[in-house]
């Protein structure tokens, strides 16, 4: 138990928001200032507290410990670390499933040959970041990735220091070195049919569809995931973007990105054919409110199974890593082959709000092939051979 308890006062945050503050600075080495909308929270923490000063937690030889240790222990583990901060609402939501999406993802980054889980907390040296885990990250992202990556690395390094695993930060001074984006900060990268075609035939069977569909419409990945079956036009080939998911809400479906996010977009015939079997293994839903890529339980797909599914894939196929919102970059590349001419026809297409947001990202891609067929002829000349 704690020699003493921690403070608890009323307070309130910058935001003006009235608030429960708990200082353990005067009774825990690595103490802080935590505050918490409830008094309940508040005193719930400091159970918690309580809990963590007794002696259950077998933390002996941590400078033995590995990645892998420093991440699963039960009792201290940074897993749960994690868990426990967003638990008492000291870490948002999103913040909580970015940090652990980091820290599972440095767990596998290759550092002198064995996956840095193996290695021991004490022997990661800020040359080993820099040289090795920085530049694996680098491919493929910008330095404000990098550096959103090395932050979630360095708040893992201050809990391992106050765990005693080591005693300094092994990311002082590394810089997040990246891949430079062009001036514009817009122009999109073209993604090869090659690539696509890898990633699809690697993607677990249940998530192909989906993959497909992304591939073939454009819609973003909030859009997507919050289309029902009355938007979606089988017979005239057409699907009606007018609602999307919110960051953070994964229930509800809200209004799309920008009024001009919600329009119209052609169908592929074919996958107009794979959709209508997809309603049929469905049970053909009655409601139109019915999701089309819908959760075990009916529910919109949360946004983390999409960036598992295709990273994942990605893995499998040996092929850099994609993100969902870059398949809209291919989907842009094949509408813009298709209508060279017609770039206010491809910015209703991808919603954007003016065409200057679509020249700007897809004009360098404009080539000088002029044809005149309707829109569902296009997609499938221009769509053949991918899938």
């Amino acid at each position: 138990m704690l020699n003493l308890v921690p403070k608890i006062s009323k307070s309130r945050k910058k935001s003006g928001h009235a608030a429960w503050l708990v200082d353990s600075r005067s009774v825990l080495k690595n103490g802080s200032r935590n505050f918490f909308w409830t008094k309940e929270d508040a005193l719930h923490f400091i159970d918690k507290l309580e809990g963590e000063a007794s002696p259950a937690a077998d933390t002996t030889d941590t400078w033995k410990w590995t990645f892998a240790d420093l991440w699963e222990h039960p009792d201290v583990g940074y897993k749960k670390h994690l868990k426990e901060r967003k638990k008492f609402r000291q870490i948002k939501e999103n913040d909580y499933r970015t940090k652990k999406r980091h820290a599972k993802e440095l767990l596998t980054v290759i550092v002198d040959g064995q996956p840095l889980a193996k290695m021991r907390v004490a022997d990661l040296t800020k040359g080993k970041v820099q040289n090795q885990i920085i530049k694996q990250w680098a491919s493929g992202h910008t330095d404000k990735t990098v550096a959103n990556y090395l932050t979630s690395l360095s708040v893992m390094c201050e809990y391992a220091i106050s765990l005693e695993c080591r005693t300094t930060n092994f990311t002082h001074k590394v810089k997040p070195l990246g891949e430079k984006r062009s001036k514009s900060n817009d122009k999109a990268s073209k993604i090869l049919p090659s690539v696509i075609k890898a990633i699809e035939e690697a993607m677990k069977d249940n998530w192909k569809l989906a993959f497909r569909f992304s591939c073939m419409t454009g819609l973003r990945q909030g859009e997507q995931r919050a289309l029902t079956w009355g938007q979606v036009d089988l017979d005239n080939l057409k699907v009606h973007v007018i609602q999307a998911m919110q960051p953070h809400d994964n229930l509800n479906p809200g209004d799309t990105k920008t009024k001009a996010g919600r329009r119209v977009v052609p169908l592929h015939p074919e996958l107009a054919k794979e959709l209508r079997e997809l309603f049929l293994q469905q049970g053909r839903p009655n409601n139109p409110d019915a999701y089309v890529f819908p959760s075990k339980v009916g529910t919109p797909l949360h946004g983390e199974k999409f960036l598992y599914a295709i990273g994942n894939a990605c893995r499998k196929a040996g092929v850099e890593h994609v993100t969902w919102h870059e398949l809209r970059h291919f989907y842009a590349s094949k509408i813009l082959q298709a209508f060279p001419d017609d770039l206010w026809r491809v910015k209703n297409y991808m919603g954007h709000e003016t065409i200057d947001i679509t020249q700007k990202r897809y004009g360098h891609w404009l080539d000088e092939n002029k044809e005149d067929e309707y829109a569902t002829d296009k997609l499938v000349q221009h769509f053949a051979n991918v899938f």
